[in-house]
């Protein structure tokens, strides 16, 4: 290659997370020259932190309101279900299921009821009490003053997602090493943005686009600093229209040895949400398991997570400690040996004026540069969708919805074929194990106690 290439595009995503590799795959599918780069590995941060739940809206009532937001998500796992069994725009039918339903249970203490029980029904997610003798796994040994629910909100292998999103679409998927510019030119010219990146060779390469779809998620902040005009010299501040905001989360996640999780019922694995008396469940537990004998990893978010971010790591396991006896206590003999690690990660979403959540997908454009935020891993598909919306108004001409392909038979073998290819992330506890050497550590300890550093 040589040491400028430029590169010809209908549409150029930056940022290899789930909004981007979802929506690249819809453009695809509809009949535009695409092509996605990406600064680091495919899903790596927000979305491979991402617990994995297709939510229907179930969370976000708990309080027996059925809020807009879980009006908005309610679709979600229809069009997920969809995608899985390869019949939806989008087709990931190599993506695994860990679980096709998530439970809801209660502590000893709560006597409040499920209000949520009541706003599903609004929102189009079935939910079932499960009476003592039919409870699964984890929970057989639960007392009957525990209430347990089952929700059918599917639990997906987040990284298989990545995977299968990538797949067939090698050629219109790249990494560099970093974005070095990017010009707003004519307003509906074919090479209306020009963005240019260098490689991790040191080379450069361009790139010319009718549209721009930044999905870095909170990289999304960067690239607005490196945005130009090109008929307005005396400006810098182009990327202003980009307005976003980090909500951060100190999550954890726990390794069950593999004696261990050989004793359990079920290995271990637990998906579901422990309930509080507010909004925001007091824990949130997805599990992985890579084979069959080795250990199982629980990833714990919900209210923990929230409530930790002041915490240091030591203290955040010493907190989730507290909370998974309190909320597993039939399991009190086990817990001991299971060993916690704390890690952070930052929500990056589009500005809210209070700070709080947004209630759906966010879209924010300035001419032919548009940003996007997805908000939840679940709305990746509405928001694919909306961006369409938002191509057509440029003007960019989109076929309907074409039968499922592979990216191949529908975008030139020479998209992003002369540039490297981008991988797949790891989940947090393997990349923590792969920079052990590095100086970035956490605080690590079993719930019998606090131990030091990973």
């Amino acid at each position: 290659m040589s040491d400028q290439t430029t590169i010809e595009l209908d549409v150029l995503i930056i940022g290899g997370g789930i909004a981007g590799l979802w929506t690249l795959a819809t453009l695809l599918n509809r009949g535009l020259r695409a092509g996605l780069i990406e600064a680091s590995a495919l899903g790596q941060g927000q979305t491979l932190w991402s617990q994995g739940i297709i939510h229907g809206g179930i969370k976000y009532a708990l309080t027996g309101q059925a809020s807009s937001a879980s009006k908005a998500i309610s679709a979600m796992p229809a069009a997920w279900q969809a995608a899985l069994k390869g019949e939806g725009e989008v087709a990931i039918p190599t993506a695994r299921v860990l679980s096709e339903h998530q439970l809801l249970w209660t502590t000893t203490g709560l006597l409040s009821r499920f209000s949520g029980v009541a706003a599903s029904k609004a929102i189009r997610t079935p939910v079932q009490r499960l009476d003592k003798s039919s409870r699964p796994g984890l929970f057989a040994g639960a007392p009957s003053s525990v209430d347990v629910y089952q929700v059918a909100e599917p639990v997906l292998d987040v990284p298989s997602v990545v995977s299968a999103l990538a797949k067939g679409r090698e050629n219109a998927i790249a990494r560099v090493a970093c974005i070095t510019g990017i010009t707003r030119r004519a307003q509906h010219a074919r090479d209306a943005v020009r963005v240019t990146a260098q490689l991790h060779d040191g080379q450069h390469v361009a790139f010319k686009t009718r549209a721009l779809i930044c999905c870095a998620g909170a990289g999304n902040a960067d690239l607005a600093r490196v945005m130009h005009d090109e008929h307005d010299k005396s400006s810098s501040t182009l990327g202003s229209f980009i307005r976003m905001q980090t909500r951060p989360l100190h999550m954890l996640y726990a390794e069950l040895p593999e004696t261990l999780a050989a004793a359990l019922p079920s290995r271990g694995m637990l998906f579901g949400h422990c309930l509080g008396v507010g909004s925001v469940p007091r824990l949130t537990i997805t599990s992985f398991s890579r084979d069959s004998t080795g250990p199982t990893h629980w990833l714990i978010g919900g209210g923990i997570a929230e409530q930790g971010v002041p915490r240091s790591a030591s203290e955040q396991i010493e907190a989730c400690t507290k909370e998974l006896h309190a909320c597993l206590p039939w399991l009190s003999r086990e817990l001991p040996s299971v060993r916690l690690f704390a890690g952070r990660i930052d929500r990056a979403e589009g500005f809210m004026p209070d700070g709080s959540r947004p209630d759906e997908p966010v879209i924010q454009h300035a001419g032919p540069i548009i940003a996007a935020w997805p908000t939840k891993l679940a709305f990746a598909p509405l928001l694919a969708q909306r961006l369409i919306d938002q191509l057509r108004e440029r003007g960019l001409t989109i076929n309907a919805p074409s039968p499922i392909q592979s990216a191949a038979t529908i975008v030139a073998a020479d998209t992003l074929a002369a540039l490297p290819r981008a991988h797949v992330g790891t989940l947090p506890w393997e990349a923590a194990r792969d920079a052990a050497s590095s100086h970035e550590q956490s605080a690590v300890g079993g719930l019998g106690g606090i131990g030091g550093t990973e």
